[in-house]
């Protein structure tokens, strides 16, 4: 089964690219390593030659187009002996807990935690992501929140995954709802959610205007601004794209097709 990403409603374009890429290199030029190390080799990307930078759109959106078709395809060939879960998992962290992101430090992380909790009983496909967390009534010191969009295939029943899992996402008073589970019903939908297009920020605000239902906690999503920026790539500065993949329990084969295609790998069960 073949996934035409650039069919999908409001995939990122080209032309949105290069806006975002533009934004990003003018914030990184107020300080001179960042420009040096992160704006120059955005400002330095092109089409036969991608940098793979965490930060830079069009490779975020090429990975997006190579990687989520192929997981697509991945899912489709599983779904008939198991349940497939979209998971969404936050990490219990804080301002003082996040002064310096290691993506693969948290990668191990996961893995370990998922080893523990099940076994050989999933596997899992997806994604790292991160977020400027605050707060509208600044409850909280604003921090850069890394998360999890992950797909989950297993037979185990839905509840029991999200109860296993809030051994170690806890809920607390900045993250009120640190594990959501739901069945996937649109693979393209549900994987292309697992790698975000860029990095935003969240507002939590508190809802009273929603009719038949007590105030709740809310987010609403907003670009980073320019000095936003300049403190995520800090944080990103030597990271690549590719660093945003997550597997348990399969791994990601070259194909055994002889045209050198950028498309040219499979994923597949190692478990």
């Amino acid at each position: 089964m073949r996934y035409d990403l650039l069919k999908l409603k409001k995939f990122e374009t080209d032309a949105e690219c290069s806006e975002r890429n533009q934004k990003i290199i003018r914030a990184l030029e107020k300080e001179h390593k960042l420009s040096k190390v992160v704006g120059q080799c955005i400002k330095g990307c092109e089409p036969f030659s991608r940098c793979q930078h965490i930060l830079c759109s069009h490779c975020k959106r090429e990975f997006r187009l190579q990687y989520v078709s192929k997981i697509c395809e991945f899912l489709a060939r599983q779904k008939s002996e198991s349940c497939i879960y979209a998971v969404t998992l936050l990490e219990p962290l804080d301002a003082s807990s996040t002064k310096v992101i290691d993506i693969a430090k948290l990668k191990n992380t996961l893995y370990q935690r998922l080893k523990r909790l099940f076994g050989n009983e999933v596997i899992v496909i997806g994604g790292f992501d991160i977020s400027l967390n605050t707060d509208a009534k600044n409850s909280w010191k604003p921090f850069f929140h890394p998360h999890w969009h992950l797909i989950f295939i297993t037979k185990l029943d839905a509840q029991y995954v999200r109860e296993r899992l809030k051994h170690y996402y806890h809920q607390t008073d900045i993250i009120k709802r640190p594990v959501r589970v739901v069945k996937v019903n649109s693979y393209k939908r549900a994987v292309s959610y697992m790698f975000s297009p860029y990095f935003s920020k969240r507002v939590r605000f508190l809802n009273t205007k929603r009719k038949g239902r007590n105030p709740f906690y809310d987010g609403k999503e907003y670009k980073l601004n320019s000095i936003e920026i300049c403190k995520l790539a800090k944080k990103l500065m030597h990271n690549k794209v590719q660093d945003m993949l997550f597997l348990y329990g399969g791994r990601k084969y070259r194909s055994s097709s002889k045209e050198k295609s950028v498309n040219d790998f499979e994923f597949k069960i190692t478990q």
